[in-house]
């Protein structure tokens, strides 16, 4: 998809195990079945990828922001070149998001949660300008897990936030 500029959404349909590059085109997996194995390089603009129904691993490489839908329901683990300096948003995350414990990101990293129980995987990694969990869209009865070791900021309205495992420093309001 590395051809398709900026103001181009490249669809994804299929079940097969896929590997997918884009330069500064928007990606819309939301309906994919398969494994997805992405690299968004997007330098010259802001770029939203919609995550597939299974698995996607994502490598964020770009300067610019980086919003990665997660209605399609997959789970989704991040990884980041150190020449990541764009903010990277997850929005309505319904399934397990992982940040990889070797991601070198230096943007902020921000976790939207839709009305689901799930975890956010946070690692090791401690590069991120600022890491916001935001589980108000999770309803009462759910769950909201989180480990790693980076501060972090959390919000939550009505769910239940389990930081058990969490060895960062956690400012919250619930």
């Amino acid at each position: 998809a590395d051809a398709a500029t900026a103001d181009k959404t490249v669809t994804l349909t299929g079940s097969d195990a896929v590997t997918v590059t884009s330069t500064d085109a928007d990606i819309d997996a939301s309906a994919y079945t398969g494994a997805i194995t992405a690299t968004v390089n997007n330098d010259s603009a802001a770029a939203t990828f919609q995550i597939g129904t299974t698995s996607t691993d994502l490598t964020a490489d770009g300067t610019q922001a980086l919003t990665i839908d997660g209605t399609g329901g997959g789970t989704l683990t991040i990884d980041g070149a150190a020449t990541n300096t764009g903010d990277i948003a997850v929005t309505a995350a319904v399934n397990t998001v992982t940040l990889d414990d070797d991601f070198l990101g230096t943007g902020a990293l921000s976790v939207t949660t839709g009305d689901a129980s799930l975890t956010v995987a946070l690692g090791t990694s401690t590069s991120s300008a600022s890491t916001t969990v935001n589980a108000d869209a999770a309803g009462d009865g759910e769950t909201i897990t989180l480990t790693g070791s980076d501060a972090v900021s959390v919000n939550s309205t009505d769910a239940d936030i389990d930081a058990s495992a969490y060895t960062g420093a956690i400012t919250a309001t619930v």
